[in-house]
């Protein structure tokens, strides 16, 4: 159950560490992103990646054989057809951080479990360390 309420606050810190990175910053009541105007005529970038129904389910932070940190993810494609994502764990331990990912297809309904190991040893991130996920529709 610990897992699970790390889970939330992990979803949660990370949508809410983000809130406001793109927003207004008081100058004529829009983010840059709204006052962009393509050169070339192209589609100008958007503020926020297309979402995905791909959802983490439940996770672990273990040490791998050679003490670095890993993350057990299951995730679950809760939509109605394949879908292909890229999973990414943001790790901060100290003055270090790693950005891992992986991959993911899955099918509507299936699920995956995987493990994504990062650069930082278990033990520094097990002192004061902090990781949020970000899953990208690819």
């Amino acid at each position: 159950m610990e897992r699970r309420r790390v889970l939330r606050a992990i979803t949660g810190a990370g949508v809410v560490g983000l809130a406001g990175c793109l927003g207004d910053r008081g100058d004529n009541g829009g983010s840059r992103l709204d006052r962009y105007t393509p050169v070339d005529g192209g589609t100008p970038p958007t503020a926020t990646p297309e979402p995905t129904p791909i959802e983490v389910v439940d996770f672990e932070l273990v040490e791998t054989d050679d003490g670095r940190l890993g993350v057990d993810l299951i995730t679950e494609n809760t939509g109605s057809e394949l879908e292909d994502a890229t999973l990414t764990v943001f790790v901060r331990a100290g003055d270090e951080t790693d950005e891992p990912s992986i991959r993911l297809s899955l099918e509507a309904g299936e699920t995956s479990e995987d493990r994504v190991v990062s650069g930082i040893a278990y033990e520094e991130f097990s002192g004061d360390g902090s990781i949020s996920v970000e899953i990208v529709r690819t």
